[in-house]
Formats: C-alpha cells, structure tokens, sequence
C-alpha cells in the first residue's frame, strides 16, 4: 500500500481543495442549520461530477475507486460541507450492485482520473427505466441514502417532525396500512431529510433478506441532533413489486422508482416501497455497502479532525498569554502533538480499509469497523483539544471550532453507540 498520493490523486485532490475552498466557507454551514443540506452546494458538487465518480463507467459514472472517492470525502468532512455525498454514493453503489448480479454484468471500475472527468456514454444492454434511475443518481438530480439498521414495524410517531406535508403522507400511510400490519421505520438515517430514495432492509419474521427501496418526498426537516446532520425517521410503504426473481419484475420496480416525481411540496403522491432483491446475496451487498459506508465517514472525520487542528495551531499561534503565543507553552504543544499522532495513524487506518474494500479483501469489513471507530476517538479528542485551547471562545458561535466539535460529536454517534460497535468487532475478532 502506497502512502502518497498518485499523480491522479493529487489532481483530484487540488481540484476539489480548491472547489471546497471557494464554495464552502464556513458561512454555509452555518446557513444550513439545523437541517445541515446546503441546495446550491449540492448543486454545484453534482456540476463537477463528484456524486457519480464511484459508479461503473459503463452506466455513465466516473469509474473511480473508493481510495479517489475518499479524497473528495475527506475534503468534505475538512469543509464541513452540508451535502449527503457519503451516503448517496454508497446507496448508489450498492444499486449498481444489485444490478451487476441481477444482469450478470461486470462493474466498469477503471480507478482512473481520465474516466473520472470524461464518462463513458451509458450501454444499452440495460432497460430504459433502470437507466432512469441510475442516471437521476449519477447526475445528482435524486438524493439517495441507506439505512444503518433493518426497517421495523413502528407507529411512525416522530417520523416526521414539524412538517405539516410530511405529517399527512405518514398520516396517510397508516390509513392505507390499516388493514395489514403496521408501516415498517426505518430509523435515523443519515441524509433522511433530504433523500427522495432510501434502501433499507425490512425485517421480517424469521429473516432479514430483503432490501427494500422506497421513494417519497423528503420532510426537510430533521431531528434534533448535537451536529445538525440532516437525520430523520423514513416510513416504508407496504412493499409492491417482486424483486430479484425476474429482471423483467425488477425492471418494473425500478421504472416506477425512476417516474415518481418528488415534491417537497406536494405530498398527493405519498411514495412507494418496492422490494429491489432477496437472497443471501443482498445480504451480502448489503454488508459491504454499510463498510464503505463506515469507512467513508471515517475518512471524512479524518478530514474534520486534521482542519480542527490546522485551527488550534493558527489559534495557538495567533493567542497569547503573558506576552508570549500560547503555542510556547509546552501543555499546548503536547496536546496538538498528541492530536495530529492519532489522526495521522487514523488516517493511514481509513486508507488501508478503503484499499481492502476496493480490492476485496477478506477482512475488509473489519477495518472498516476499526477505521471508524479510531477516527471517530482521534476527531473528538483532536476538537475537544482545541476547544479548550480556545478557552471561552471555543464556545462562541462566531468561533468556527465549535462547528467542528459537534460535528465530530454527533457524526460518530449517528451509526451506534461506538460501545456497542466495539462489542460487535471483539465478537468477530475473538
């Protein structure tokens, strides 16, 4: 595993520095709050072809690796950017999965920056409405997001907070729901608020084997959270379309995903769950897809907690105390020292599991549980640190630290509670 970047990787890198710096300063984050989207920005991102660079080239994606893709990811966790880039790639990938295996077509992964900025045109060997949708989310002009946890059936109470429109599709849903069982949840996704399409998998009696899509229209309004991520609770419609047996059936599916207009505005169309595969192998998929998830946040916590750095050491340099930098004082040096080791070993952490999932490797998923588990402990050390060093400033709003603390804060927690992840990779390693 090479450390540094390649000649491509750099270009990606400085294009995308530059990209970041310009249009996401801190003054958009704070604009975002509390639902944590940025519109323009994510329409300015979907310019530059970042959202689809992960997909197969064949489909008219970029073609690029997981290893190019966290360059772009880690830019966004310096940046703070509000654009639900991390999931809608996975969500969009683990689509593209399904639909390699359904089809028995190869992938068109080339990791390669020439197919990154210049696609190939979409083959015809797929049907129209299943290029409908790929396309829509290539090109960004439909969110898409995975849930972290399978679907349960739940009175979806708090699904949709402060949202009249948003009420009354749930509300509707459990009208139409009325004569069966209870609308399925899922909960706290990342990027639920924003999203037009969600994948989760629905739980049922004795097994957890299907994956299901669901498209409806966004709430825009998300729950209160320490990091203002725009998190919400999604319900699931009683799930049409039979899935993985016929392409023909799962073409169909895919059509009426593709037709379906969203409208944050307009709930006359409440949305549709379809079932998009079943089998062992979506559980499979599934997994992998919540790895790169998990190690694509981690890369982008990487990012959060080495900017928050370069921030205490210009504070600490800027600061001073008894006519004399504040970053003379051994205390704080050794408290930024102690930061940047653990980042930078976090850092090389998430490259390895970014490597092991775009190669395969048979403990891929394990790295990627370490990875996030590392970066989410050397962000919030690495913010906590500098907080303090700011003393009181730390916690006024107009200090751009105090972004970054929550942030590191509320996006380790988004997944679990780390106690419990930590159990789960003993379970697997022991």
């Amino acid at each position: 595993m090479f450390l540094e970047y390649t000649e491509d990787e750099q270009a990606i890198y400085d294009a995308f520095a530059a990209f970041f710096e310009k249009e996401c300063p801190p003054e958009v984050v704070r604009s975002s709050e509390p639902l944590g989207f940025s519109q323009p920005l994510w329409g300015q991102l979907c310019e530059t072809g970042a959202v689809g660079m992960a997909m197969p080239v064949a489909w008219g994606g970029g073609g690029a690796s997981l290893t190019e893709l966290g360059i772009v990811v880690s830019l966004v966790g310096a940046h703070l950017a509000p654009v639900p880039l991390i999931e809608h790639a996975v969500a969009s990938r683990l689509i593209a999965e399904l639909r390699q295996i359904q089809t028995g077509q190869t992938s068109g992964y080339t990791s390669s920056q020439e197919a990154f900025y210049t696609p190939a045109p979409i083959q015809s060997n797929f049907s129209q409405p299943t290029l409908a949708l790929l396309e829509s989310l290539i090109d960004g002009s439909k969110i898409a997001t995975l849930a972290l946890r399978p679907a349960k059936p739940e009175a979806p109470d708090n699904s949709v907070p402060d949202n009249p429109a948003a009420k009354a599709d749930a509300s509707k849903t459990r009208a139409d729901s009325s004569t069966s069982a209870s609308p399925a949840i899922a909960k706290l996704l990342p990027s639920g608020a924003v999203a037009e399409v969600f994948l989760t998998l629905s739980e049922s009696d004795n097994s957890v084997d299907q994956l299901i899509a669901t498209t409806s229209s966004p709430s825009f309004a998300s729950l209160p959270n320490t990091a203002d991520l725009p998190i919400a609770n999604r319900a699931i419609f009683s799930a049409g379309g039979a899935t993985g047996g016929t392409d023909r059936a799962s073409d169909e599916a895919f059509g009426a995903m593709g037709k379906l207009e969203m409208s944050a505005a307009d709930n006359s169309q409440p949305g549709k769950s379809y079932v998009l595969a079943s089998g062992e192998h979506v559980l499979s998929c599934y997994a992998k897809a919540l790895s790169e998830w998990k190690a694509l946040t981690a890369i982008a916590l990487c990012g959060l907690g080495r900017r928050a750095l370069e921030i205490g050491v210009d504070y600490a340099l800027e600061r001073k105390q008894f006519d004399r930098p504040i970053g003379s004082f051994q205390a704080v040096q050794h408290g930024l020292a102690d930061a940047a080791v653990e980042l930078e070993a976090a850092w090389y952490l998430c490259q390895r599991a970014l490597w092991m999932l775009d190669t395969d490797q048979p403990q891929a998923a394990v790295h990627a549980s370490m990875s996030f588990l590392f970066a989410s402990e050397a962000a919030q050390k690495a913010t906590a640190a500098v907080l303090h060093y700011h003393g009181g400033y730390g916690y006024a709003t107009e200090y751009d630290i105090g972004l970054y603390y929550r942030r590191a804060k509320g996006w380790s927690l988004i997944y679990d509670d780390p106690t419990n992840e930590y159990q789960r990779l003993a379970n697997t390693l022991l």
